[in-house]
């Protein structure tokens, strides 16, 4: 099973080394298949569609309590495996991870 981490809010910069030790673990443990971090939102564009029509708007968006700053594909057993990687990231004070298994097509 492939599962979605993401970290939401993103690591500070006081945290980013601890945030790569926590990705040499997974590494290591033979269940990283991917992690990247995210440039931020005001970089960006969105595509948003009315009546089939797509109209883009560039970043920054409108302010959000929560934005995605990165994240790891894992290949574990199961979604609870999955929650418990996802637990032992480095994350502190309003950041959260999300876990989301990746549908196999």
């Amino acid at each position: 099973m492939r599962f979605l981490v993401m970290a939401m809010n993103g690591p500070t910069a006081e945290s980013a080394a601890r945030m790569l030790e926590y990705s040499k673990s997974l590494q290591k443990a033979g269940v990283l298949l991917a992690r990247d971090e995210l440039f931020p939102p005001s970089t960006g564009a969105r595509i948003s569609f009315t009546d089939g029509r797509p109209t883009v708007t560039n970043g920054p968006f409108v302010p959000s309590k929560e934005l995605l700053g990165g994240y790891w594909i894992l290949q574990v057993r199961s979604r609870e495996e999955a929650i418990e990687w996802a637990k032992r990231a480095p994350l502190s004070g309003d950041e959260a991870i999300e876990v989301l298994q990746i549908r196999e097509m």
